[in-house]
Formats: structure tokens, C-alpha cells, sequence
């Protein structure tokens, strides 16, 4: 019991972040358990003594932990992607650029070398006057 009281906190805690733990009952009564009183929600979110599940509430537990995990885990994918979409792009901007780079470079070699590495003209190289 104490278990599933544990679990039914957690998932009211990440739900509801700045709520208290009566404003959590409140909206676990409302909105995820709604067939369940809000007396019961209370005896079970504390694990009163003498408190027993039944066989639906059991149920009722596991699909409200299965459906918080399953949230949270899209929302983990959505998120994994959104990023690895935006690696991507940086990437192929990185990629154009180097490939711009090449073809500059490319650019500047095959002229230097149909004009050699003398300056053209087969003399010695000038000094330049910064030299």
C-alpha cells in the first residue's frame, strides 16, 4: 500500500509541481480519478492504515503510472528529435561552407599552378615591401 502511495505522490508531484499535497488530492479527484471520492483519494494518497485497494483502483493506478510514463517519454522523444534536427542543419550549413572552402581553395591552387610559382613571368619571386 504504501507503494502505491508512493507512486500516486510521484505522479501528482510532477503534474503538479506547486501545488500541496491537498491541492494534489484535490486535482487527482478531479481530473485522473474522477470515479474515485475524494476521501478515497485521500486514504490512499496516505497510505492510511486499513486501507485495502480494490481490484479496479488497482487497475485504475497502473494505466494513471502508465499514461504519465508514456507522456513523459514522448515527450522525451520529441524532444531527442527536435534536437537531432538541429544538429543536422548546422551540420549540412557546416558541410556547404567547407565545401564553398574547397572550391575556393580549389580555385586559387589551379591558378597558382598554370601560373607557376615564380609570378608568371619565370623570373626569381618579388619581395614584397612589408618583407
Amino acid at each position: 500500500m504504501i507503494a502505491v502511495a508512493h507512486n500516486l505522490r510521484t505522479v501528482a508531484a510532477v503534474r503538479w509541481p506547486r501545488l500541496n499535497h491537498k491541492g494534489r488530492q484535490r486535482e487527482i479527484s478531479r481530473h485522473l480519478l474522477p470515479a474515485w471520492s475524494p476521501r478515497r483519494v485521500r486514504s490512499v494518497y496516505n497510505a492510511e492504515p486499513g486501507v485495502s485497494l480494490r481490484a479496479g483502483e488497482a487497475d485504475d493506478i497502473k494505466a494513471l503510472i502508465g499514461a504519465e510514463t508514456e507522456t513523459a517519454s514522448g515527450r522525451e522523444d520529441r524532444l531527442l528529435a527536435q534536437r537531432v534536427a538541429e544538429l543536422e542543419a548546422r551540420l549540412a550549413a557546416v558541410m556547404a561552407a567547407l565545401a564553398r572552402d574547397e572550391m575556393a581553395a580549389g580555385g586559387v591552387a589551379q591558378g597558382a599552378a598554370q601560373r607557376g610559382t615564380d609570378g608568371g613571368d619565370g623570373s626569381a619571386p618579388r619581395r614584397r615591401s612589408t618583407d
